[in-house]
């Protein structure tokens, strides 16, 4: 972006310069220099002068030279604006790409696979998850490379911890994890740049706002308002998931329903953040609990909205971010717990019923829409078996789901790789 800038303000300076005045005098003079002399040159002695002196009068002034500098720079903040508009989609699937980037564990992958040497079973996955989500969003120019070495080293670190090769994974976990900090903070930068331009197709849909408020139902702002008001204590990470929410809301094509309280709950949120981030809990506190009753309600209204609204967009992001948020939720573990422990917890109706209703919202390829529909009607049951308390209902239901899921999860994933391989076959 900063060489197109440069090159395009010389290409301007030297407009400028073939443009003016003294230009002319300054190529005649030098085919004067190399032209040889001729007797018509000589009997009209007092034309050089007369065109020298012409050429002394028409050179710009200070006052004209600012103002065509003046006009120069004008030119070049239309140019770094336009380098920056993009459509509401693009900014909210980098964004939401962001927000599971960053809350990926990388970090955590990191220390453990460094200083406790160990690599745990599900990590492979999730680092593939996460290089399989950067191919499938529309990078600007100014991300794109940085992205794509992102994902080579995440690939790299996959295969790594596949073979259970803690050497080679070590060192790959530090650089992705530093290569992750470097490139979100990048990508925050642009979407702090980025200038929206509302066009005809560029709502996200249902989809968008059904991940929108996947990521807000699990963003614990619960445990954040239970925590400061009974533990009062603030966390080295709160006001950065806090943000996190806030900029999400800023980047979703709202309906006209839903729009005020989305704005309000931002402003909340933010305000949330920047007391958090400056460690005062007493403006942090009820804030908290403002943000957390307001995302209760909010997320309910937009439930009700999504229930009667459907729509589509870009197919690849779609199934990736929802197969991404299916991985990420332990069907396995609900299953597990309702054998073992006989217990039901209170959130667990409630996050099954989110990844239901994310399956019904993206509009799946021939390939997948059938397993997909399977899917949909196993979780919803299921959801309304935790949600009614109903464990005998509820153990083989959570078995069946977390077969269903992991099966679909392998067919998307092979469906994805087929589409990534087909495009960088036409590049």
């Amino acid at each position: 972006m900063k060489r197109t800038i440069v090159v395009v303000i010389g290409l301007f300076i030297l407009l400028a310069l073939a443009l003016s005045p003294s230009q002319p005098a300054l190529l005649a003079a030098r085919s004067a220099q190399s032209a040889t002399p001729t007797p018509a040159a000589e009997a009209e002695p007092t034309a050089a002068p007369a065109v020298e002196g012409a050429a002394d009068a028409a050179e710009p002034t200070m006052a004209e030279f600012l103002a065509r500098l003046e006009s120069l720079e004008a030119t070049v903040a239309e140019l770094q604006k336009a380098a920056r508009v993009t459509s509401n989609a693009q900014i909210n699937d980098i964004n939401t790409a962001i927000y599971l980037l960053d809350s990926a564990g990388l970090h955590g992958i990191d220390v453990r696979l460094n200083e406790e040497k160990t690599i745990q079973p599900g990590d492979a996955g999730l680092v593939g998850r996460v290089a399989r989500l950067l191919t499938t969003v529309d990078w600007p120019a100014s991300l794109a490379v940085d992205a794509a070495d992102l994902r080579s080293t995440l690939g790299a670190l996959a295969g790594a911890m596949n073979e259970d090769n803690l050497e080679a994974a070590a060192p790959l976990a530090t650089q992705a994890h530093e290569e992750q900090h470097d490139f979100s903070h990048h990508a925050e930068e642009w979407l702090a740049e980025a200038v929206v331009v509302e066009t005809a197709d560029a709502a996200e849909g249902a989809n968008g706002i059904n991940t929108a408020i996947y990521l807000l139902d699990s963003a614990g702002l619960h445990e954040v308002d239970v925590r400061l008001n009974e533990e009062k204590t603030i966390q080295p990470g709160d006001s950065g998931q806090v943000d996190h929410v806030a900029r999400l809301l800023t980047t979703v094509a709202w309906p006209e329903e839903l729009a005020e309280e989305a704005a309000l709950l931002q402003e909340t949120l933010t305000a949330l953040s920047a007391a958090l981030e400056e460690d005062d809990l007493e403006a942090a506190a009820p804030l908290a609990t403002q943000a957390h009753e307001e995302q209760h309600d909010f997320s309910h209204n937009a439930q009700a909205w999504l229930a009667e609204t459907g729509e589509a967009a870009d197919q690849a992001n779609r199934v990736n971010t929802a197969i991404y948020l299916l991985d990420g939720v332990d069907l396995h573990d609900l299953a597990e717990r309702l054998v073992d422990e006989k217990a039901i917890q209170p959130g667990d109706g409630g996050q099954v019923a989110r990844l239901a209703r994310l399956l019904a919202t993206v509009d799946w390829p021939d390939a997948l829409d059938e397993d997909a529909g399977a899917l949909h009607e196993t979780l919803s049951a299921l959801a309304a078996a935790l949600i009614g308390n109903d464990l005998a209902a509820a153990t083989p239901l959570a078995d069946q789901a977390h077969e269903e899921q992991h099966d679909f999860s392998h067919t998307a994933q092979e469906w994805l790789a087929a589409g990534q391989a087909e495009a960088e076959q036409h590049e």
